[in-house]
């Protein structure tokens, strides 16, 4: 269980960026050690999209070898308003220390 909160505020969010990172890298240490006790995994938060989207970002760019901006498009295509929080989105990028270029989510949220 990685508590995290879902923050859209212009004034706070950026403060939380930086500890969106160092959660998303404690889910996808997580991740790994639950794969390799063979386990089934369902990651979910309240909402079941920005900060369980990230969580799936981070995994599928990590560990499938996906890059961020197809690995978005793909996640957004399984439910419109995922990934909508550009500054959650901002630490997955973050979190994976790559460059990403990811417009924001035209189905709107916040």
């Amino acid at each position: 269980d990685v508590p995290m909160e879902d923050i859209f505020d212009e004034n706070r969010a950026p403060a939380a960026v930086a500890t969106w990172v160092e959660q998303l890298k404690e889910v996808l240490g997580l991740l790994r050690s639950w794969r390799e006790e063979g386990a089934v995994v369902n990651v979910n938060c309240q909402m079941g999209k920005n900060r369980s989207g990230c969580s799936a970002l981070v995994w599928l760019c990590a560990e499938c070898g996906w890059q961020v901006e197809p690995a978005v498009e793909h996640l957004r295509r399984i439910t419109a308003l995922g990934l909508a929080n550009p500054h959650l989105v901002r630490a997955a990028i973050l979190a994976l220390e790559v460059e990403a270029d990811v417009p924001l989510n035209p189905a709107g949220d916040g």
